[in-house]
């Protein structure tokens, strides 16, 4: 899969199918859809909350993952941070 700032056009991935994003990912734990797409939303909320112009998406009928280009919304933008970034391990 290309990285999303090199997108030029919309990119659609199944959730669902054989090598869809479920199946890629492995989810076995997740049983029924709605699960599945119930998890992948709050990563997404999550992700969101950091990087409020994440370039992804679930459709509206929640069956397919739609990314966008990042390029004019990077979620690292060299340069133009001047803080210092700390992590915790704990």
């Amino acid at each position: 899969m290309a990285r999303l700032e090199d997108l030029v056009a919309e990119r659609q991935r199944p959730l669902f199918s054989t090598g869809g994003l479920a199946d890629q990912l492995g989810t076995r734990e997740y049983c029924a859809d709605r699960f599945f797409r119930r998890k992948l939303n709050r990563w997404l909320s999550e992700i969101k909350t950091l990087w409020p112009e994440c370039p992804a998406t679930v459709s509206k009928d929640g069956h397919i993952l739609v990314l966008y280009s990042s390029k004019k919304n990077p979620a690292i933008s060299c340069g133009k941070f001047s803080g210092s970034i700390s992590f915790s391990t704990g």
